[in-house]
């Protein structure tokens, strides 16, 4: 009998993370649109001012700037802004540590014609107001189940702003994707 229950125990302490996972903890959630933006990214740029603080100035295309629809390409908001320097094969070795392997192929293979201007970086962009209500909803409510295989409390937009997990992961990517 005590065979039994333990085994009962063990297969259903196994089978519980197969049915919910944990929802946005409420400090964290409280942390949307304050401490990160409403996506759950961090809203604080990097110390060395590389990466600025997120702003969402910008919703929509920019006032002044004409776009001729999908399939055509999305009109630059600063086009007045120039490189703040360009990465060649001569000084590839100052920046090789903030590249990917491609990046670097690409240099080692192209490098007399292939440069990579470096511009100023914003995080200006946003989206409406009623998207960051399902960000908020989703961060409160969506759960994995079923082996992480579906979603609960899900209602459209990026399903885990905040990813505590290898499938909150690949379920944020998926939703966010097909929902932006």
């Amino acid at each position: 009998m005590t065979h039994i229950r333990c085994t009962l125990i063990a297969l259903t302490l196994a089978l519980l993370p197969g049915f919910a996972q944990a929802k946005l903890p409420a400090e964290e959630l409280a942390k949307l649109g304050t401490q990160y933006t409403p996506m759950g990214a961090l809203r604080a740029g990097n110390e060395d001012g590389q990466i600025p603080e997120w702003t969402g100035e910008i919703m929509g295309l920019p006032e002044g700037l004409q776009w001729a629809g999908p399939g055509e390409p999305y009109p630059d908001p600063w086009p007045e802004e120039k490189p703040l320097f360009s990465i060649t094969r001569d000084n590839l070795d100052d920046y090789r540590d903030r590249l990917s392997p491609g990046q670097i192929a690409m240099f080692e293979t192209y490098g007399d014609t292939f440069r990579m201007p470096v511009y100023k970086s914003h995080r200006s962009f946003r989206f409406y107001e009623q998207y960051y209500d399902k960000v908020r909803h989703n961060a409160a409510n969506a759960q994995l189940y079923n082996n992480d295989e579906g979603i609960r409390g899900y209602i459209g937009g990026p399903a885990f702003p905040r990813p505590a997990t290898g499938a909150e992961v690949v379920w944020l990517t998926r939703t966010t994707v097909a929902h932006a």
